[in-house]
């Protein structure tokens, strides 16, 4: 089941984190450019936040046009993780399992 009061407000935040992170990059583009370090760590933090952002909306676009959340999408949480949720004799049972 879909919570709407809490997906609404999270798919229009990061529809709004995505255009802040593209109104920088317009800057950036239009203002003469800058060989500062603390420039290229922003331009670098931008776009990692633009691109966050971006997945973030296409997931959450996706769950509000199919109202669900597809069956097994959660594998890939814990993928590569040794305390998953699923015992892995190789590791362990991991620390939430009382090893």
């Amino acid at each position: 089941m879909l919570d709407l009061a809490i997906a609404v407000p999270t798919l229009v935040g990061s529809y709004l984190s995505m255009l802040a992170a593209g109104s920088v990059f317009i800057c950036y583009l239009i203002l003469p450019p800058q060989k500062h370090f603390r420039h290229t760590l922003i331009m670098n933090l931008a776009g990692a936040d633009f691109f966050n952002a971006l997945n973030n909306s296409i997931s959450g676009t996706y769950v509000m046009v199919n109202k669900r959340i597809p069956e097994g999408s959660a594998l890939g949480c814990s993928f590569g993780y040794p305390w998953g949720p699923q015992p892995n004799p190789t590791y362990g049972l991991g620390p939430q399992w009382g090893t």
